[in-house]
């Protein structure tokens, strides 16, 4: 085996790599359109489930029925807003290490 193998195959490796990344970015970026689009019909819900709740206030009491409950959004979701929050708290809480 000589020197062009191993660079035949270190080549190919990197394109294999590149191609595994490459997948991997776009899989990344449509998980992340879709959580985006969720998060709109959520707070669309919200404000629907808020008007409702207006309405009904309106209404006399036997009229009125149970609104269903509007889905949340779970912090896991959205771990940069945790990753944020934790430094924030780290930084916070850690000025005794230093003193």
């Amino acid at each position: 085996m000589g020197h062009a193998d191993f660079y035949v195959r270190q080549f190919l490796k990197v394109r294999c790599w590149s191609q595994i990344h490459k997948t991997k970015t776009g899989f990344n970026q449509k998980l992340i359109a879709l959580r985006d689009a969720k998060f709109a019909m959520l707070d669309d819900l919200q404000v629907s489930a808020a008007e409702l709740k207006d309405i009904q206030a309106k209404l006399p009491k036997t009229d009125r029925v149970k609104l269903p409950v509007v889905p949340r959004r779970h912090p896991e979701e959205e771990p940069h807003k945790y990753e944020r929050l934790l430094s924030t708290t780290l930084q916070q809480q850690a000025w005794w290490l230093c003193s």
